[in-house]
């Protein structure tokens, strides 16, 4: 099913973002928040995930992946033309199929 941002809105709570995705005809709200740490004296900033975000695109980490860019690029000031498409979210059957000949490969 086809996989594609439609907003990603800042929220009231700093440094919190709302994103709206589609995947086929159902909509979804995810959100998202950055925290800022600091590991080896290097300033870093984490986005935390929201956990049914994390579960659904469990078997599609490149879409995950890919919308988190999204959310970075529009929390760092990046112009965004949204919609986004994504890319074509599968089944876990799907990603199992796709994960054999990796492992078949793996072996040898």
């Amino acid at each position: 099913m086809n996989t594609r941002v439609i907003t990603v809105k800042p929220l009231a709570i700093s440094n919190s973002y709302d994103a709206s995705v589609s995947i086929g005809e159902n909509r979804y709200s995810f959100l998202f928040e950055f925290e800022s740490d600091t590991i080896a004296d290097l300033p870093v900033e984490l986005l935390k995930r929201d956990d049914r975000f994390v579960s659904m695109f469990s078997f599609n980490r490149n879409l995950a992946e890919h919308i988190t860019a999204l959310i970075s690029k529009v929390h760092k000031g990046e112009s965004v033309d949204f919609p986004v498409d994504v890319g074509e979210f599968g089944t876990c059957e799907e990603a199992i199929t796709q994960m054999k000949p990796w492992r078949e490969t793996a072996k040898k």
